[in-house]
């Protein structure tokens, strides 16, 4: 062998010195970077929905809006945690549709641990194979063989027919046992008609009592049930903000009114659909309007400036295209004074839409009305501090204008009628009657161009809602006061006779 030439064996020998010093310095490197903080994009401060200071940050890393979510996925959020993942969600950024930034709480935010990877290994040679003595395999003693049985077709079982009912006798009636008849009584008189069958005994014939008025049969209601009203049945992406989402609130509709001289259709009041020909509004919403003309019923709209409306990070998750009804006639209640009447008592109206809203999808689908209060969340619609929701197309607090393109959605609570009573007693003129008195003082609340619109509850489980209020009206200045809502529950009765 020659010395002045490096040998083969010493050549691997560096190179896997090499190799082994690159893989060290490799793993080093990730070490540093997993332990090194965030280096993506700027991560911009932002408020929570209780106004508390947070940080924009991967879901996973806030614990508490990570547990909303999974109660969401199965199913078993309440509206109220449904509502606080909406608002804070969508507040950030997105870096991947799996994988949402979020406004977490500074107190609230937990560092994401990753998986460490493994260093990668140098590549080793391959061995040659090793070539073992042929291996002389124990002899096998086979299993006895077991006679083969074919299988046993089962003979299908014999179905008899069922017994036959008798036929009772076409001239008498089926036998019933009589009602019995108080001895005290001169008008019933029973007359027993002889049986043709002795076996068979006939009812009695009774004698009409003139001086008793038949009892009126009982007519079936027109509003729809349970299995139709009040679901909402469109299952979306959350996404955060105080916009509702497509399908949120499918019973929500817009009011669109005919004014002299504009050649433009003004949206200027929401109403509730009850059935598939009726929406349910405010009485101011339909009479004493001047040179205004409700005209026409929008249902199925969430974004007057978009259509159709989408998901805002899916757009190939859409609602349906919205539908314009006109209206055929109003009927506001006939107790209704106007403002002077103590303060729009009776502010409640039933439109009649000239065709069928049907057929009922996952954005145009009736509410449900609170025919028994039993079925509502606490058993009751006047509950002091209970959550209740509203919804409209209404003056926001980002603008000036009585009408905001995109329906706004907020919950407030109920409050004591001694407020309301308070803040308006220059305009009650009675008793505060018939309403329901809601709201927070925090700046959440119904504004001008949501008159009309609902005031709503759910079912316990949250599978049902329920029209509990129609908004009615508030301060001159929005947000600082409690407002006023038409109690639905006592007009039940009423809407029915208007159907």
């Amino acid at each position: 062998m020659e010395t002045g030439r490096p040998s083969v064996i010493g050549l691997l020998v560096v190179a896997a010195v090499l190799a082994g010093l690159t893989c060290s310095a490799r793993a080093a490197h990730d070490r540093e970077r997993r332990q090194a903080p965030d280096s993506g994009p700027f991560v911009p401060r932002c408020t929570t929905a209780d106004g508390s200071d947070g940080l924009c940050t991967e879901l996973r890393a806030c614990p508490p809006l990570d547990h909303l979510l999974r109660l969401y996925k199965r199913n078993q959020a309440d509206p109220f945690q449904r509502l606080r993942l909406r608002q804070e969600t969508l507040k950030c950024h997105f870096t991947a549709v799996h994988d949402p930034r979020v406004c977490c709480k500074l107190s609230a935010i937990t560092p994401v641990t990753t998986k460490p990877q493994m260093p990668r290994l140098p590549r080793l040679q391959t061995a040659a194979p090793v070539v073992l003595d042929p291996v002389t395999p124990a002899p096998v003693t086979p299993a006895p063989q077991v006679p083969f049985v074919p299988p046993v077709t089962p003979v299908p079982a014999v179905i008899l027919p069922p017994p036959a009912t008798p036929v009772p006798d076409p001239i008498l009636p089926p036998p019933e046992t009589p009602a019995p008849v108080p001895a005290t009584d001169p008008i019933v008189t029973p007359a027993p008609v002889p049986p043709a069958d002795p076996a068979v005994t006939p009812d009695p014939v009774v004698t009409p009592d003139p001086a008793v008025t038949p009892a009126a049969p009982v007519v079936p209601s027109k509003l729809p049930d349970e299995s139709v009203c009040g679901m909402r049945t469109f299952l979306s992406r959350i996404f955060g903000g105080q916009t509702a989402e497509i399908g949120a609130w499918p019973w929500v509709v817009s009011i669109g009114y005919r004014v002299s001289g504009a050649r433009e259709i003004r949206w200027q009041c929401g109403g509730t659909l009850i059935t598939s020909h009726h929406v349910v509004t405010a009485a101011h919403c339909v009479t004493q309007l001047g040179t205004s003309e409700p005209l026409v019923v929008r249902l199925g709209e969430l974004d007057f400036n978009t259509d159709p409306d989408c998901l805002p990070f899916n757009r190939s998750h859409c609602a349906d295209r919205f539908r314009d009804i006109r209206i055929e006639s109003t009927r506001p209640h006939e107790l209704y004074k106007g403002r002077f009447g103590n303060a729009l008592e009776h502010d409640i109206a039933v439109i009649r839409l000239a065709r069928s809203a049907e057929p009922f999808t996952d954005f145009v689908r009736p509410v449900c009305l609170p025919v028994d209060l039993a079925r509502l969340r606490g058993g009751a619609d006047d509950t002091i501090g209970s959550r209740v929701f509203i919804t409209g197309w209404g003056r926001s607090a980002n603008s000036s204008e009585s009408f905001t393109p995109e329906l706004q959605e907020a919950s407030i609570r109920i409050v004591a009628p001694e407020r309301c009573e308070n803040t308006y007693r220059r305009s009650l003129t009675a008793a505060f009657g018939s309403r329901l008195c809601a709201g927070e003082g925090t700046g959440v609340d119904t504004c001008r161009g949501d008159s009309g619109g609902p005031l709503m509850t759910h079912s316990p489980h949250g599978t049902h809602w329920y029209l509990v209020g129609v908004t009615s009206f508030g301060t001159h200045t929005c947000g600082i006061r409690e407002a006023v809502y038409t109690r639905v529950r006592d007009y039940v009765g009423w809407i029915e006779k208007q159907l």
